[in-house]
C-alpha cells in the first residue's frame, strides 16, 4: 500500500470520521482506487506541496561540499539487529520471528477491541431479525490466530464465521476516539508495532508515519513534516535516507544535510530548483521493496480503509520484517511464499478441526422415523439414468432421515452426502 492509496482512503473516510461514533458504519463501500500513480493526481493534489510548482530550476548546480563532514554513527550507538535476538533465536522457526511482532500484546488488542465492537453492533436496535451479527460469539486468541493464518477455510473455520469476524475486526475503542486524530481506528496497532520494529532492528526497514491529510503546520510542507518526524531519532548520525518522489526535493536534501543525513531518491521533473542536468537524465524505475510487499498480498478492495491498513501492517510489513530478521540471524534464505507458509502453519499449529466437524455432526444426524420415504440420493441417481417413472418404482424406501435436511436417506447415501457418522 503506497502513500497515495492511504491518502485516498483517508480522504474518502472524512465523512465517516466526522459523523457520530455511535453509528458504527460498517458497510463495505470502497474508495476509488483507479488513480494509483501519484504522478497523476492532478492540480488539487499538487497544490498542497509548494515543491510542486514548476518552471524553476538551477542552471549551474553545485553540490555543497558537506559530505566530508558527515560521520556515520559518531556516538557509536547500537545499530542493526538487536544482539539479544541474534543470541537467542538463531535456531528458531519463521513463525517465532513473526511472533516478535504478532505477539500476545497485538493479539490481545485485536481480541478485546473486536469483541467490544461486535457487542456494540449487537446491541444496536435497528439490527434485523436475520442480521449476521446476531450469530456472534466472542473470539479468543486461538481463533484469531486461525483467522489470520487460514489457507483452507472449510478445514479450520466456516465461511460464515470467517466473514463475521472480518466484519467486526477492530483495534480501537470508538467511544474513546480523540477529535483530532483521523487515524484513531488503527493508531493503537501502529504504535505497538512501530515500537516492536524499533526494538528488533535499529533503524528498522520501514518507518511508519501514515499520511492523514493536510496536517502540517502553517508554512510547513507536509512532505517535509513527515520525513523529519520519522527521522527525528536518527538525525545527526550520518545515516542515509531513501525516499520516493513524493518526498524528494532539493530543499529537503539541504535540510537533511544540515542534520548530517544524506537523502537518496528520484526527483519529479516539476519540482522547484531542479538542476537541468537532473531533469534531462533518463532514469530507470526501481521499486524492489514495494514489490516485496505486493507479492501474495491479502488486501482486497472490499475491505474498509482502516482494515486495509491493519492487514497491510500485520500481513505485509510485519511479514517482510520478520523474513529480513530470519535471514540475518539464521543465515537461511527462504522464498517469501515459503516463509509465509511456515508462518501460517505456526498460526494454525494449535488449532484443531474438531469443533467444526462436531458442529456439522450435531447439525446433520441420521435418525429413525415412523414414516417411510424414498432415499433422496438413490432417487436422483436412478432418475438421471432411467427417468422419473422408473425411479419412483425402483428407489428403495427407508425409515431413516436427516433431521436437518428433512430428507430420507439410506445409511450409505447419508455418509456420502454428509460425511458424518451414523447416530
Amino acid at each position: 500500500m503506497n502513500q497515495c492509496q492511504i491518502s485516498d482512503l483517508l480522504d474518502e473516510s472524512d465523512t465517516d470520521s466526522n459523523s457520530s461514533l455511535s453509528s458504527f458504519d460498517d458497510t463495505d463501500d470502497d474508495p476509488n482506487w483507479e488513480n494509483d500513480d501519484i504522478d497523476n493526481q492532478g492540480e488539487n493534489y499538487r497544490s498542497e506541496d509548494e515543491n510542486e510548482v514548476t518552471s524553476e530550476w538551477i542552471d549551474n548546480f553545485e553540490q555543497p561540499n558537506m559530505n566530508s563532514n558527515i560521520v556515520f554513527n559518531p556516538n557509536n550507538d547500537d545499530v542493526g539487529i538487536n544482539p539479544e535476538i541474534i543470541e537467542t533465536m538463531v535456531s528458531l522457526s519463521p513463525f517465532d520471528f513473526f511472533s516478535l511482532f504478532f505477539d500476545d500484546e497485538v493479539i490481545n488488542l485485536l481480541v478485546v477491541e473486536t469483541n467490544k465492537y461486535a457487542q456494540d453492533k449487537l446491541n444496536k436496535q435497528e439490527n434485523s431479525r436475520s442480521a449476521r451479527i446476531k450469530k456472534w460469539t466472542n473470539i479468543d486468541k486461538e481463533e484469531l490466530k486461525c483467522f489470520f493464518g487460514i489457507c483452507d477455510i472449510p478445514k479450520y473455520m466456516s465461511r460464515n464465521r470467517f466473514e463475521l469476524i472480518l466484519s467486526v475486526l477492530h483495534v480501537s475503542d470508538n467511544s474513546k476516539a480523540p477529535p483530532n486524530n483521523r487515524l484513531y481506528k488503527i493508531q493503537p496497532l501502529v504504535d505497538i508495532l512501530v515500537n516492536k520494529y524499533n526494538n528488533a532492528l535499529i533503524p528498522e526497514k520501514k518507518l511508519y508515519k501514515i499520511y492523514a491529510g493536510k496536517e502540517a503546520a502553517p508554512g510547513q510542507l507536509v512532505s517535509y513534516k513527515v520525513v523529519m518526524e520519522l527521522m527525528q531519532p536518527y538525525l545527526d548520525s550520518g545515516r542515509c535516507l531513501y525516499a520516493d518522489n513524493w518526498y524528494t526535493s532539493i530543499d529537503l536534501a539541504e535540510k537533511l544535510l544540515d542534520r548530517q543525513t544524506h537523502l537518496v531518491g528520484t526527483l519529479r521533473s516539476n519540482r522547484k530548483r531542479n538542476p537541468k542536468e537532473v531533469i534531462a537524465k533518463k532514469l530507470v524505475r526501481g521499486g524492489k521493496n514495494h514489490q516485496m510487499d505486493s507479492y501474495h498480498s491479502c488486501l482486497r478492495k472490499s475491505l474498509k480503509w482502516y482494515r486495509k491498513i491493519m492487514f497491510d501492517i500485520i500481513c505485509n510489513t510485519s511479514m517482510i520484517n520478520a523474513l529480513s530478521l530470519y535471514t540475518g540471524v539464521t543465515g537461511n534464505r527462504m522464498k517469501r511464499v515459503e516463509f509465509r507458509e511456515a508462518v501460517i502453519q505456526g498460526l494454525l499449529r494449535n488449532k484443531t478441526t474438531t469443533h467444526v466437524l462436531t458442529q456439522k455432526i450435531n447439525e446433520h444426524l441420521l435418525e429413525k422415523t415412523s414414516t417411510t420415504g424414498r432415499c433422496k440420493r438413490c432417487y436422483e441417481i436412478i432418475s438421471k439414468e432411467k427417468g422419473t417413472n422408473v425411479a419412483r418404482n425402483k428407489t428403495k424406501r427407508v425409515k431413516t432421515m436427516c433431521t436437518t435436511c428433512g430428507n430420507h436417506f439410506c445409511a450409505e447415501c447419508f455418509f456420502v452426502n454428509h460425511k458424518v457418522r451414523f447416530n
